[in-house]
């Protein structure tokens, strides 16, 4: 049996700035936007093998059949 197991990462970064300057005064931001991703897959495979052998055995004996052998020839002929 083959089990096969994967597994993937993405990571994504976006990263925006701003400023604004004005009288002496400034500001600034920073935004930045991360996201995670991963992902789990599983195969799975699997075979089999039978090896047999067969062997002639002789049949049970209550299957086989009785026979009764019934000569009813005089002693000496043919």
């Amino acid at each position: 049996m083959d089990i096969k197991t994967t597994t993937s990462r993405q990571t994504n970064v976006n990263v925006s700035a701003k400023a604004k300057v004005g009288f002496a005064l400034w500001s600034s931001s920073v935004r930045v936007d991360v996201s995670h991703n991963r992902k789990f897959g599983k195969e799975v495979q699997g075979t089999n093998r039978l090896f047999t052998r067969l062997a002639p055995v002789p049949p049970p004996e209550r299957i086989a059949p009785i026979l009764t052998v019934v000569d009813n020839r005089p002693d000496g002929g043919a």
